[in-house]
């Protein structure tokens, strides 16, 4: 599939680390990868677990602070002799605040002016991202498989800013804003494949 720089972002934000196989950087794909645009592929390989039987694992993080982070996934496989099952969920919620203030003097003629600007703005993104799938071995070393797979993201960034404006240290005007901008992005794929 191809995506933006910030889908790209939040997909990548939701896999564990662990579920991850190797990451290849391809500049130069062949036809199969259907490259619009002409540039590099990311191609991500999770990985497969070998045993037979059914396992599960459960991940969870979290660290708070004047912000928060927090993640948390499970991963299911079922493998027979010719049939592979695997299915994931992971979600994460995170928050985070970005302060600043600027002092801004202007002296021209003797004429004082101070632009004193106080800024914030937080975000708060949480974002689901799944996938389920199915291999069935026909033969040794040929393969049939389908793969559904999909991200739901929410985004949403809330903007204050304060000026103070001052002549000669009196204030004499002040400029107030405030924005919010919220964004919600699904992704829902599937494919189907052989290996031979």
């Amino acid at each position: 599939m191809s995506l933006s720089g910030e889908e790209l972002i939040n997909m990548l934000r939701n896999y564990q680390s662990s579920t991850v196989s190797k990451v290849e950087l391809i500049d130069n794909s062949s036809a199969k990868y259907d490259a619009a645009g002409g540039g590099g592929i990311i191609n991500i390989i999770l990985k497969k677990n070998k045993n037979i039987g059914s396992n599960v694992g459960l991940t969870a993080s979290g660290a708070v602070g004047d912000k928060y982070r927090s993640n948390a996934g499970i991963n299911w496989d079922l493998k027979t002799d010719k049939l592979n099952l695997f299915a994931s969920y992971n979600f994460t919620d995170n928050k985070t605040v970005h302060n600043f203030t600027n002092e801004r003097v202007i002296n021209v003629n003797n004429i004082v002016n101070n632009f004193d600007v106080d800024y914030t703005a937080a975000t708060l993104s949480k974002n689901h991202s799944f996938n389920l799938g199915t291999d069935y071995a026909l033969a040794p070393k040929h393969t049939i498989g389908v793969l559904f797979y999909g991200t739901d993201n929410f985004i949403d960034i809330d903007k204050r800013n304060n000026t103070v404006i001052k002549t000669n240290g009196q204030t004499d005007s002040g400029i107030f804003t405030q924005s919010n901008i919220s964004r919600h992005i699904t992704n829902l794929n599937y494919n189907a494949n052989y290996r031979g």
